[in-house]
């Protein structure tokens, strides 16, 4: 018999991210819809230009703050009181870990044997 060319999972697991000694559950991209998914895309990519500059105006830190807020409160299922403790580096973060995340499942629906990988430092 022929190997399956699509395996779909029907139960979605969601990996974690430790802040202090307590874990939090990260939004899985299996989760989205394909809008969803298109919109935090499209924020992540803002971000990543905002970062990119040399000397961003202040409009451009504050939407690049805003943005980051907004992927926050969307991707990681933790208490606003948790979130707002958050630096910028940490919510970029983990806007970077489930980049990660969507990268490890486009390359496993391609295929590949793919190991989850730790992301981020400790901070």
């Amino acid at each position: 018999m022929a190997e399956p060319i699509l395996t779909l999972d029907l139960l979605v697991e969601r990996r974690t991210i430790k802040i202090g000694d307590k874990e939090y559950e990260l939004l899985s991209p299996a989760e989205l819809s394909i809008l969803d998914y298109r919109r935090i895309a499209k924020q992540a990519a803002r971000v990543m230009t905002f970062a990119a500059q040399d000397e961003p105006t202040d409009d451009q830190v504050a939407e690049l703050l805003m943005i980051l807020d907004q992927l926050t409160e969307r991707l990681l299922f933790a208490p606003q009181e948790i979130r707002d403790k958050l630096s910028a580096p940490q919510k970029l973060q983990i806007m970077e870990a489930f980049t990660q995340l969507q990268r490890e499942r486009n390359a496993r629906s391609a295929g590949a044997e793919v190991a989850p990988q730790p992301t981020g430092a400790r901070t």
